[in-house]
């Protein structure tokens, strides 16, 4: 008798479904799928920051819920073709203690835009400043412009 769900498969379901799981225990996600912060939706990092690379170039982070855009100048690393453009992000994770984690999806602009994952982690106790190291232009700051008030 041939089983339902040979080994093979069930190691490959078991090994992509445990990250989903991981983040969403840190994220506060109940059996669900709803977001429990405790006081509703997590806007802990809603808001305008401005974005400044160690080795040159700025971005601006504007955050809502969890997506926003990322206009990015001035950073070599970037293609000239994806300077200044409003590139589409998605918020993978919001954490007092483990910060912020968001994925700039700029191939969709444009192909030839790369997309980029970010990890910036609190540096004060306020989270008015984060901090992360963005490969190949070295240490990037973000500080948080203007919070966004939460929907009522």
């Amino acid at each position: 008798m041939k089983p339902i769900f040979p080994l093979r498969k069930s190691l490959l379901v078991l090994a992509l479904c445990l990250p989903v799981a991981a983040v969403q225990a840190l994220a506060g996600v109940d059996d669900e799928g709803e977001i429990s912060s405790g006081a509703g939706e997590d806007v802990r990092y809603n808001g305008v920051w401005n974005v400044r690379f160690e080795h040159g170039g700025t971005a601006v982070h504007d955050l809502r819920d969890w997506g926003g855009s990322w206009p990015e100048e001035g950073r070599s690393k970037m293609p000239a073709v994806c300077q200044g453009k409003k590139l589409p992000l998605t918020v993978q994770l919001t954490h007092p203690d483990l910060g912020l984690s968001f994925t700039v999806f700029a191939s969709t602009v444009d192909p030839k835009c790369p997309n980029i994952s970010y990890r910036f982690n609190p540096v004060d106790a306020t989270a008015k400043t984060l901090k992360a190291t963005a490969r190949g232009n070295g240490p990037a700051t973000m500080k948080l412009v203007r919070r966004q008030k939460p929907p009522k």
